[in-house]
């Protein structure tokens, strides 16, 4: 799944709570990391997945997410409210967000 230019939760709803949600176990959680591109958002990201999670990566290009291998992969520029409302939208109801991405100043 991704967010592009142009993007509308009325057609793009693949990450959503609904019938791709994956089953949950009482110690399965559905988490949303920010940077899951590089360093310890993608370590998080392969570690939680292989762990059972249900785990959302997001980065500021869709592609830098192509080798993981997650639940679910969204486009997520977390200094741009546009980008985080739509985000917000696709991705639904969560358990845990882990916040690694940031700004470069």
């Amino acid at each position: 799944s991704r967010i592009t230019p142009g993007y509308s939760p009325e057609t793009s709803n693949a990450c959503k709570d609904g019938e791709e949600q994956i089953e949950h176990e009482d110690n399965i959680a559905r988490v949303l990391i920010t940077g899951a591109a590089r360093g310890l958002g993608k370590s998080l990201a392969i570690v939680l997945s292989q762990r059972g999670h249900e785990v959302i990566a997001s980065a500021q290009h869709l592609a830098d997410l192509a080798e993981l291998e997650v639940a679910c992969k969204v486009t997520l520029d977390v200094t741009d409210s546009v980008s985080i409302t739509a985000a917000v939208v696709e991705v639904g109801k969560v358990d845990v967000v882990i916040n690694k991405g940031f700004a470069h100043g």
